[in-house]
């Protein structure tokens, strides 16, 4: 995962410095070609922990914890708010609009003041993160995914 968000760094124009173990990353998301939000992150990788935090913030949200094997659960913090990650699957095959993943990771994040919905993340070989839904006590509902994986030039 750290290795697909430093190619996602590369790709920036300037390109984002690299420093052993920590990343920079200007994240904007686009609703057709409405900008509708921004943030600067920074990525650490330190122990077995791959934590994430704006750039204006003081405290990071543990995302992923190594090794990363399927089962593999844990608790931490985002804005004040205790949240649980769970790595449910490292084989989901999946189609979005980019084309068609195998071996993808399914992690599933819950906010533990609303157990009751999760917002679940697929991550793909290679490509990083591909699909982002939204459940409750229904089916999955998909609010994004990944439309193309041209490298710009």
């Amino acid at each position: 995962l750290l290795s697909q968000v430093q190619d996602l760094a590369r790709q920036c124009d300037p390109p984002v410095p690299e420093e052993p173990g920590r990343l920079m990353v200007k994240r904007e998301i686009f609703a057709g070609d409405v900008k509708v939000s921004e943030a600067e992150m920074q990525y650490d990788k330190k122990n077995d922990e791959l934590t994430e935090r704006k750039v204006e913030g003081k405290f990071g949200t543990v995302i992923l914890r190594f090794p990363v094997e399927k089962g593999r659960k844990w608790e931490t913090l985002r804005d004040n708010r205790r949240i649980t990650y769970a790595i449910e699957s490292l084989d989901e095959k999946l189609q979005v609009k980019a084309g068609t993943f195998t071996a993808c990771l399914k992690l599933v994040e819950r906010d533990l003041a609303r157990p009751e919905s999760a917002r679940i993340q697929y991550f793909a070989p290679g490509k990083g993160l591909v699909l982002v839904s939204q459940a409750g006590r229904g089916p999955e509902t998909r609010v994004m995914e990944l439309l193309s994986s041209e490298k710009k030039k």
